[in-house]
């Protein structure tokens, strides 16, 4: 069975064409021109390099791909609205234009949690409201309602998975900024994070095997007309979070303090309002900074630590989800325990060097490890 996925070099999509080969689809894969194809050729699959934001899309269904995974997006906090309109809305639409005019028996949509902004109910359902914080989250949520319309007006044989915050090998966003985070403290001598919240809000991630895994067993399931929630068994709290990036390298937190939620928003409302006016220099430095511990310690600066601003919503408040549709499918996680996830992630990032290995490296300013 021909299989097209779109964003196929990307770090879910990637992954995605991994799971299909391992089950023998024939992929047709796509991503933008330019992107390296090299990990999709290496599967067998047919490439098909576009830009789905500006070009016709109709060489993509010259193949026939009785199923479509429409993985491409620009996730990116900081991107222009323009090109998260071009292919988070614009994009959808277009592809689903096509599956309908090719005949394609199955279309599954990669959307997001991200389209319930802050979640008015814990844990949330997929039927709970809609309340986009930022033009990422708008975008994914107005190309959802869009393959929604193709699906309710035209029968688009449509299936929408929403993953929480993806990680996994290969991802250089999201997590993998703050693993760099907690690398660099660690090459500069830290053994320890001075100071933690006691516990903090609940937050949910997903290992991208499963994210893949869970989008191609609904769509073998013939879930057409479902949504989906997809998001690991072990909801965390923010101190567990940053726990597990820390373990790897034995770093401790030195004191813990009481968890208070109008404090902790307070000071995030206002750390919102502040950093614009430093944003960019701080990230600057902090690239600068990564790529010196890079030379000295001898590992590959591809991962880029940063803060970006729009990541505060997403510390601050509980963002857990209601997976109870998707294990009625009969889906298994692989990687159900969001810790144990984290430190085969880890593991992988170390072996290609795009993290340091747990050393006791000398301290840049000359002091030794005791």
């Amino acid at each position: 069975m021909k299989v097209l996925v779109t964003g196929s070099t990307g770090f879910l999509g990637s992954w995605l064409v991994d799971v299909l080969r391992e089950k023998n689809y024939e992929v047709i894969a796509t991503d933008i021109p330019g992107c390296n194809f090299s990990h999709n050729i290496n599967k067998g699959c047919k490439v098909i390099p576009l830009d789905l934001a500006i070009e016709d899309v109709d060489p993509l269904f010259k193949e026939k791909p009785e199923i479509v995974f429409h993985v491409a997006g620009v996730f990116h906090l900081n991107a222009p609205p323009s090109l998260l309109r071009a292919v988070n809305v614009k994009g959808v639409e277009k592809m689903c234009s096509a599956s309908l005019k090719y005949g394609v028996k199955k279309f599954t949509l990669i959307s997001t949690v991200g389209v319930y902004g802050k979640p008015a109910v814990i844990p949330c359902k997929e039927e709970d409201p809609k309340n986009p914080r930022n033009n990422y989250e708008l975008t994914k949520w107005l190309g959802e309602c869009v393959a929604v319309e193709f699906y309710e007006k035209k029968n688009l044989p449509l299936t929408v998975v929403r993953p929480t915050l993806i990680y996994g090998p290969r991802s250089k966003y999201g997590h993998a900024m703050f693993m760099c985070l907690v690398a660099s403290l660690y090459l500069r001598g830290r053994d320890k994070i001075r100071i933690m919240i006691n516990g903090g809000p609940k937050a949910h991630s997903v290992h991208v095997e499963d994210v893949a895994r869970a989008a191609l067993h609904v769509t073998e399931k013939n879930e057409i007309g479902k949504v989906f929630n997809v998001a690991d068994e072990t909801p965390v709290t923010l101190e567990e979070f940053f726990s597990a990036f820390l373990a790897p390298y034995e770093m401790e937190i030195g004191r813990r303090i009481r968890y208070m939620p109008n404090l902790l928003k307070g000071l995030l409302k206002f750390a919102k309002k502040i950093l614009p006016l430093f944003e960019d220099r701080l990230r600057e430095l902090t690239w600068k900074d990564w790529k010196e511990l890079a030379s000295k310690f001898s590992f590959n600066p591809v991962l880029l630590p940063q803060l970006d601003i729009g990541w505060i919503d997403y510390v601050g408040w509980d963002h857990v989800y209601d997976i109870t549709k998707l294990k009625g499918t009969g889906y298994k996680f692989k990687y159900p325990d969001f810790k144990k996830g984290v430190e085969e992630t880890m593991k992988w990032y170390m072996e290609e060097k795009w993290l340091p290995s747990p050393i006791k490296p000398m301290y840049l300013g000359g002091k030794k490890w005791e």
